[in-house]
């Protein structure tokens, strides 16, 4: 008993490290995207206080990995060498986010996904529901960007395109832990997406988010799929692990043989000059092993106001040139390792909402800020969910004289 108690102990400790630095670095971060943080206006105590709930969190999650003795397991060696690599990669590209997402990747470690999800939900909801309201209601100011004829509100968020895309990710968190299983309810998600578009005339993000709640709900009320042979599982999986590389790929060479002419040209207006701009962004900056320091211009409040805009809008080019191929191979393989774990765990609602913030990482630069994007955290969760044997069923023990009876009759 005294065994057990102390068990219990420790794993609260664990859960409660991890899930109170996890509700610090996403509501620290999610308030650093709203006007509240912006440089030009917030208040310098404002700055410091967000500054210092972020690196409360990063001293949790390592007393949390310390507490779970990780320097004595196999998985020591991966953390390691993750941690290196992030480490040279944001020295190069100036970037120290890098390292602290991967810390708070290893962290999720043993910890429930679902639970993980709630709590990024919950920061999420709350962010949002204050910055609109504040703006709307005049406690704030509610920025305008006149871009391509098209009056552009910031909702209360440091760039226009926040608060949508925000919103998509709370679509897929809601749809992974109904698994799936959309109600009728749901829909009135649908109105909101389509208002946040008409505030902010975000395009693909009210695209997706329509697809999304469409498809889950459709797909809920079918029959269910059989279940595949094990041949066929082999084959699914190969050829899933490889998607996360060939939307790599599909970007890279799309981006190389853009000229602006014909379909390119036609294309280009379609996804608002992202094709164009991505060309352009190869050309100046090149392509590096572990990254190099560039300023994106364009993806806030002050740099949108000065006209000035330079910025890559696909998830897989912008990693590839701001942090280096050695990054962005990381990325990709640990895309490849949910999509497997998917497989072998048969979450069929992990494999679907994965696939579509691939093809959304196409158009919008989300495949690694967790604030937004917290699937990434279950490169660990999911696989140690996988990997964890199932419970022992105590059978009791037959007495002599009845196994006696059982062989006589």
């Amino acid at each position: 008993m005294r065994k057990l108690n102390r068990h219990f102990v420790r794993t609260f400790t664990r859960d409660l490290l991890f899930y109170t630095a996890l509700l610090l670095y996403m509501f620290s971060q999610l308030i650093g995207t709203t006007y509240w943080a912006t440089p030009e206006y917030a208040e310098p105590m404002t700055l410091k206080v967000l500054q210092l709930m972020r690196y409360v969190s990063y001293a949790m999650c390592v007393v949390k990995l310390v507490q779970q003795r990780i320097y004595k397991r196999r998985r020591f060696l991966a953390l390691a060498v993750t941690m290196i690599v992030c480490a040279v990669c944001a020295t190069m590209c100036s970037e120290k986010l890098l390292i602290f997402s991967a810390l708070f990747v290893f962290a999720a470690e043993g910890e429930d996904s679902d639970r993980i999800l709630r709590i990024v939900l919950c920061c999420q909801s709350a962010v949002l529901a204050m910055a609109v309201f504040s703006c709307k209601v005049g406690l704030i100011p509610d920025f305008v960007r006149f871009s391509g004829g098209r009056d552009r509100f910031f909702l209360g968020f440091s760039w226009v395109t926040t608060a949508p895309i925000l919103f998509l990710f709370m679509i897929l968190e809601i749809v992974y832990l109904r698994r799936g299983r959309m109600r009728w309810t749901d829909l009135l998600l649908a109105p909101v997406a389509v208002w946040l578009y008409w505030q902010t005339r975000t395009r693909m993000a009210l695209l997706y988010s329509l697809l999304a709640l469409a498809f889950f709900f459709v797909w809920s009320r079918l029959p269910a799929l059989p279940a595949l042979s094990e041949r066929w599982r082999k084959w699914l999986k190969y050829l899933l692990v490889v998607l996360p590389w060939a939307c790599a790929l599909l970007s890279l060479v799309s981006a190389l043989l853009y000229n602006g002419q014909g379909l390119w040209n036609t294309a280009d207006k379609l996804l608002s000059y992202r094709l164009s701009l991505a060309h352009e962004g190869l050309q100046n900056y090149g392509i590096t092993l572990l990254g190099q320091p560039i300023r994106w211009i364009g993806n806030s409040l002050s740099e949108t106001l000065t006209g000035i805009y330079n910025y890559v809008d696909n998830s897989y080019l912008q990693i590839l040139l701001n942090n280096g191929v050695v990054f962005l191979v990381l990325i990709l393989s640990a895309y490849s390792m949910i999509l497997w774990t998917a497989v072998e765990n048969k979450n069929q609602t992990l494999i679907f909402i994965v696939m579509l913030i691939l093809a959304f990482s196409l158009t919008e630069p989300r495949l690694v800020n967790l604030f937004y994007n917290p699937f990434l955290l279950l490169v660990v969760s999911e696989r140690i969910r996988k990997s964890q044997p199932a419970p022992a069923v105590c059978v009791p023990a037959v007495p002599a004289y009845q196994k006696e009876n059982v062989a006589n009759a």
